[in-house]
This record gives structure tokens, C-alpha cells and sequence, in this order.
């Protein structure tokens, strides 16, 4: 009763500070059955989940939203990888944009991600500069089966806590 919320002028909702409070950052994201609510202090966060299903247009979305670059690394892949190829960029496309707090779609295709030494997809380049990269930080989530998700913050990423809670028909 005492948390007030207040929107961006994107619509993304945020925690009015409350004095001798933390500054909580959130982001919050559903598909199918799986709600994932990320929070941290003093830093922006975005989250993103989603289900991993049959997707026919797929390849147009990526036309439409991914760089050049990223379009073709999934065009290159064996056609039953790139579903869940897919489903891991958009989460982590979708994670930035939501943790910068603006409009999905006027900004998805301009952040190109690449992978790192370790093979983890990273912020590579927003608009072509590549100083980005140093800002922002994903990290890949496996919430449960069937799902993938990604988390970003413009603070790095040292440790993560998931907690998972299953409470369909609990009383």
C-alpha cells in the first residue's frame, strides 16, 4: 500500500523513490504459463520470457528486427536450430530494450548482439557503435522447460538469484 508507481513517457512502469529507501529497478515479462520478475538496485534491469513454440514467420521477424549481421547467422543455421536461435536473440534484444526503458519496436534492429569467447551472446553495437557493449550486460536464463529468457542491466551482471515458485493450486 505504501509502493507508488509511476510510467515513462514508453509506458515501462518504475517504483517512485521513497526517501531513506533503495532505488529499486524491476522488469517484468510473461509467456504461456512462466512470469519472471527481475529487480535491482540503483540500476536499470529489463527481463524478458518466452515460450518456446512453432514460429512459421520467424524469419520475417527477423528480417524486419534484427541487423543484417544477426540475419544471416540464423539463416545459416540447420532449420531445427533456428527456432530456439530465434527465441534466445529476441529475449535478449527484448531485455535491453525494456532495461533502457523505450519502444520494442522502433529499437529492436538497432542493437546487433554477438557471440562472445565463450560462446554467450553480448551487446556487440547499438547504431554501430560499438563503446555500447561496454554499458550493458545480458545474461541467458533458463526459467524451466520449454522457456528461455534474458536478463540485462547497464551495471554488469555478477550474480544472479532465480528463485522459482510453482504455486498453481496452492492454498
Amino acid at each position: 500500500a505504501t509502493l507508488g508507481f509511476a510510467s515513462n513517457r514508453h509506458g515501462k512502469p518504475y517504483l517512485i523513490p521513497q526517501a531513506a529507501s533503495p532505488n529499486l529497478q524491476f522488469s517484468v515479462s510473461h509467456s504461456g504459463d512462466c512470469c519472471i520478475l527481475a529487480v535491482q538496485r540503483e540500476h536499470a534491469v529489463g527481463v524478458d520470457v518466452e515460450k518456446l513454440r512453432d514460429l512459421p514467420q520467424a524469419m520475417d521477424i527477423v528480417q524486419s528486427y534484427f541487423t543484417p549481421t544477426e540475419s544471416r547467422a540464423l539463416a545459416a543455421l540447420p532449420e531445427t536450430a533456428q527456432r530456439d536461435a530465434f527465441f534466445v536473440l529476441w529475449t535478449h534484444k527484448e531485455a535491453i530494450v525494456k532495461g533502457m526503458g523505450i519502444s520494442l519496436a522502433a529499437h529492436l534492429g538497432r542493437m546487433e548482439f554477438e557471440r562472445d569467447r565463450a560462446g554467450q551472446l553480448r551487446l556487440a553495437a547499438w547504431d554501430g557503435d560499438r563503446s555500447i557493449a561496454q554499458s550493458w550486460s545480458t545474461a541467458r536464463l533458463d526459467p524451466e522447460p520449454g522457456y528461455v529468457a534474458a536478463i540485462a542491466s547497464n551495471y554488469p551482471i555478477r550474480s544472479l538469484t532465480l528463485q522459482n515458485w510453482n504455486c498453481i493450486g496452492a492454498n
